[in-house]
């Protein structure tokens, strides 16, 4: 899980489960919380697919593969798709959609805040790793870092 930290913030820990038969990798992620909310958890499957000059990758919440641990609320309805096309001329169109329930008391403020400031921080995390890295290097590293 070594680029998933880079990209999601507040990672508070993230580890590959297992890596199934058709590619597919299960992994666990704690989010971080601001007090005096609880961290979030949740273990995900992750499955890359590519066609052409689009890569897309799906992660969704799976169960029953994690103890939960006490003081950590677990996120059991959650499901992500990245979309990433190279469109060349160093340009490359991302499609990031996101839906999750954070079950819990969560206040409503703190939700709002976090529904607008995680996915645009990532976005930055992303952009960040693009140029610090050629840009082949960096959509294989984005890709590993959602993937792992």
């Amino acid at each position: 899980m070594e680029g998933y930290p880079d990209l999601f913030p507040d990672t508070e820990d993230s580890r590959l489960i297992k890596i199934e038969k058709n590619g597919d990798i299960i992994h666990y992620s704690r989010t971080k919380a601001p007090w005096p909310v609880s961290d979030r958890d949740g273990t995900y499957r992750s499955h890359f697919s590519s066609e052409g000059n689009t890569s897309t990758v799906r992660l969704e919440t799976v169960s029953g593969l994690v103890d939960e641990k006490e003081g950590v609320v677990r996120i059991l309805d959650s499901e992500a798709i990245w979309t990433l096309k190279e469109l060349g001329n160093k340009q490359i169109e991302l499609v990031y959609e996101v839906y999750a329930n954070p079950n819990g008391s969560i206040p409503a403020w703190l939700v709002n805040s976090a529904a607008i400031s995680l996915p645009f921080e990532t976005l930055v995390n992303m952009k960040d790793l693009v140029l610090e890295r050629s840009e082949q290097a960096a959509f294989k590293k984005i890709l590993r870092g959602i993937c792992t």
